[in-house]
């Protein structure tokens, strides 16, 4: 084996065994990346839900307004056929009523708009710690990885490399005495077997 094939073949191994070593940390990161995907989607859903519930009670209160507005001018329309005076006198009522009406429909909005406030930022609280709590841990993990990486996985590599590059280098200083060996076998299998043809001859 040439010694771009020894080279070759234990960067493979390093390669194989560092990826293996590494891969239980990219599947971490990864289920923590599709939780963090799920609190966005989750988030965004309670959006669109809050506003469709307000643009829900918006087209409510505005089709109940123009109810009302549409009763009471059929009923002074039916009013003002009769007597100037009573019409005045309902008049005046009706717009008490009204100005009743909305000044309790203005209390109501008010009110349900401080309490969807009050949700809001409720669950925006939340959901800013939750955050913050996954961020912390994220970064906590990230340290640990980093840790990991410094005094586990870099010190294997530098033993790994070390003992790679010293076979090589006994392989490397010993390749000539290799060849040698080789040459002395040869030869005596050649004595060996000349002597067993004279021994045999003997025999």
């Amino acid at each position: 084996m040439t010694n771009n094939e020894l080279l070759y073949a234990m960067s493979n191994m390093m390669d194989t065994k560092l990826r293996a070593e590494l891969q239980p940390l990219k599947n971490e990161m990864q289920d923590m990346r599709s939780e963090m995907q799920s609190i966005k989607s989750e988030m965004q859903s309670i959006k669109s839900d809050l506003q469709g519930e307000m643009q829900s009670i918006k087209s409510g209160l505005q089709g109940e307004m123009q109810s009302i507005k549409s009763d009471l001018q059929g009923e002074m329309q039916s009013m003002k056929s009769g007597l100037q005076g009573e019409m005045q006198s309902m008049k005046s009522d009706l717009q008490g009523e009204m100005q009743s009406i909305k000044s309790e429909l203005q209390g109501e909005m008010q009110s349900m708009k401080s309490e969807l406030q009050g949700e809001m930022q409720s669950m925006k609280s939340e959901l800013q710690d939750e955050m913050q709590s996954i961020e912390s841990g994220l970064q906590k993990e990230i340290h640990q990885i980093k840790l990991c990486q410094e005094n586990v996985i870099l010190p294997r590599l530098d033993t790994i490399e070390s003992c790679y590059t010293d076979t090589y280098r006994r392989y490397r200083d010993n390749a000539d005495k290799l060849e040698a060996v080789f040459d002395d076998v040869d030869i005596m299998k050649k004595v060996v077997a000349e002597h067993s043809k004279k021994l045999q001859k003997m025999a």
